[in-house]
């Protein structure tokens, strides 16, 4: 079940706050610089007219979305550059005054992220700061190096298995060959849905491992990345 509940902008803004479309290639991290809730984040950003707008807003107890994740966003300040056009953006609450309400905020959003990066087979090197693509002290509060951190334990955090993992979580990027039959699935388990199986000696592009499960861009389902087990590949 997602962590994330929508509340999406009426399609009649799209032509003020996420004039695009978009296949997003990464994630950028944001804070808002203010004391007010997700909902209210959200409530404000679709009741105005300006330009500015966000994916996604997240508060010590809940996580709301705004925006359409395959449309842009006027977040990152660097107007048709890759922020605002390739990039789903997350907007932190209760960054001005910091606290305990800011630390959950964090954490939860963290749980947010790896969701995120599951669902799109991606690596910790696509979280980007706001500060990445513009000039600006964004986001002021959060430490990106820590923030990463608590995303890599959410990641690393989500496998169920005690048997010890053939390879560690991380971007490989390369061919690897099939040591038997192999299914290619819809997400990292056993009990999801097989797109196809493919023979002992297949070679293939893998990715993103994540809990001994690989992404791979070679077999999609639904536009998305196809996953399969790592025990039974050898990476050449």
């Amino acid at each position: 079940m997602s962590l994330i509940r929508q509340d999406l902008v009426s399609s009649n803004k799209y032509n003020i706050k996420c004039p695009y479309t978009m296949d997003p290639i990464g994630i950028a991290i944001h804070n808002t610089y203010n004391d007010a809730s997700a909902k209210n984040e959200i409530s404000y950003m679709k009741s105005n007219n300006n330009k500015v707008s966000y994916h996604i807003a997240v508060d010590d107890k809940e996580a709301i979305q705004g925006l359409p994740l395959n449309r842009s966003a006027y977040a990152c300040g660097d107007g048709n550059g890759e922020g605002n056009r390739k990039h789903i953006s997350i907007e932190i609450c209760y960054s001005k005054s910091g606290g305990t309400r800011f630390t959950n905020a964090e954490k939860l959003a963290a749980k947010v992220v790896s969701e995120l990066l599951k669902k799109y087979g991606w690596g910790i090197n696509r979280v980007k700061a706001h500060r990445d693509f513009a000039k600006k002290n964004c986001p002021h509060r959060t430490n990106m190096s820590e923030f990463k951190k608590l995303v890599e334990k959410e990641l690393n955090g989500s496998s169920t298995s005690n048997t010890p993992n053939k390879y560690k979580n991380g971007d490989y990027n390369r061919k690897a060959r099939t040591t038997a039959n192999l299914n290619i699935r819809t997400d990292r388990n056993t009990s999801s849905k097989i797109v196809k199986t493919i023979p002992k000696g297949t070679i293939l592009e893998v990715s993103y491992c994540l809990n001994n499960w690989f992404s791979t861009y070679d077999y999609k389902y639904n536009d998305k990345p196809c996953y399969v087990s790592g025990d039974y590949l050898e990476l050449i």
